[in-house]
């Protein structure tokens, strides 16, 4: 299976959650 492009709006969304778990603690859909 070979990876696929991501949209820009997608790895946004993924940059935020991987921000806000950086910490350690997961990521509320509320903070994103």
């Amino acid at each position: 299976m070979s990876p696929r492009a991501l949209s820009r709006s997608v790895e946004d969304y993924l940059k935020a959650i991987y921000a806000l778990s950086d910490s350690g603690d997961p990521a509320s859909t509320s903070a994103i």
